[in-house]
């Protein structure tokens, strides 16, 4: 094998390490996005079925109070009564929207991580571009295809290169043949 064939191999193998590379970068990263994508949405819906509970929750400990009220013949519609029900049912509300809050942050994280497993994806696509382009270099700057390593090719007095004898001598007739 001769340096040039050596050379051409040696870039072929790095431009082609260059693309597997930048595929399997891609693949994974799409991987981890998706995987991302689909823990945000458990973790919206994880929200939803917490502040489902502590509405349950929040339902029963509101009817607790009122039979409580019932049951010991105190008016739950006014006074003192009615503002343990209205701070009881604040105090769940307030619960539902800290499920919905916290819920939402995790959401936010995840769809933060598949972001950025996307950008990464993208800068593997650009590595391996810019492998396969430095592979190229690498090939052009080694010389292979400088003059010195071209076949010679000789021209005739008439312009003609003549292809088939690239070390023939050239013509010298009257006719510029």
């Amino acid at each position: 094998m001769t340096g040039i064939e050596i050379a051409i191999a040696t870039a072929a193998v790095s431009a082609l390490g260059s693309v597997m590379g930048a595929v399997q970068g891609m693949q994974a990263a799409s991987y981890n996005a998706a995987l991302a994508d689909r823990n945000a949405q458990i973790a919206e819906r994880q929200g939803q079925l917490e502040q489902e509970r502590i509405d349950r929750e929040s339902r029963q400990r509101l009817g607790a109070i009122t039979a409580g009220y019932g049951a010991n013949n105190i008016v739950s519609s006014e006074g003192s009564p009615l503002d343990v029900l209205d701070y009881s049912f604040r105090e769940g509300e307030r619960d539902k929207q800290n499920a919905e809050y916290n819920a939402a942050i995790r959401a936010s994280g995840y769809q933060a991580q598949a972001s950025q497993a996307r950008a990464e994806g993208q800068a593997a696509l650009i590595s391996g571009v810019m492998g396969v382009a430095q592979a190229g270099l690498g090939l052009a700057n080694s010389g292979v295809f400088s003059s010195k390593t071209a076949m010679p090719v000789n021209t005739t007095s008439a312009g003609r290169m003549d292809m088939l004898q690239p070390n023939a001598p050239k013509l010298r007739s009257g006719y510029g043949l």
